[in-house]
């Protein structure tokens, strides 16, 4: 039992430690600190294909991208690989700009529209989805994806 709960400890720290180095590499800007939003559960063939997400709160809206710069105003979609995406999640509020880390007080759950391009540039999704609700800790949700039901 003991062997089976270090098993079980390192496939969490190894699955963190693979969000994190999933984060690193490109370079994105934003002049506001972003929460993260990792979104699990893709089919095999949404690889490669690119994602952006929004959600509506009681305090606004939150909209869910790879890197955002709000002085050009130009956001960067993410890609999925491997099943899963990592985006920073931002507010919009009658304030302007933030980061979101979560509600204060009773923890709101959210769910995600998750719009798919087959390409960066594409002006319109090919397919929306939405994802099972998600609960921020500390500016991190971790999200499944529903998928639509298999044609018969």
């Amino acid at each position: 039992m003991k062997n089976f709960l270090k098993i079980l400890g390192i496939i969490a720290l190894s699955t963190v430690i693979g969000f994190s180095m999933s984060a690193c590499g490109e370079e994105g800007t934003s002049t506001a600190e972003a929460g993260t939003l990792f979104i699990t559960g893709f089919e095999n063939s949404y690889n490669d294909k690119f994602i952006e997400a929004e959600a509506v709160t009681d305090k606004g809206l939150l909209f869910a991208v790879k890197s955002y710069d709000a002085e050009t105003d130009e956001q960067e979609k993410g890609q999925i690989k491997n099943r899963r995406v990592m985006l920073s999640v931002y507010e919009i509020t009658t304030g302007g700009l933030a980061g979101y880390a979560g509600s204060t007080g009773n923890d709101e759950e959210i769910i995600f529209n998750v719009f798919i391009y087959d390409a960066e540039n594409d002006p319109e999704p090919s397919e929306t989805l939405e994802t099972k609700a998600v609960i921020f800790k500390k500016g991190i949700g971790i999200a499944e994806i529903v998928l639509p039901d298999p044609i018969p």
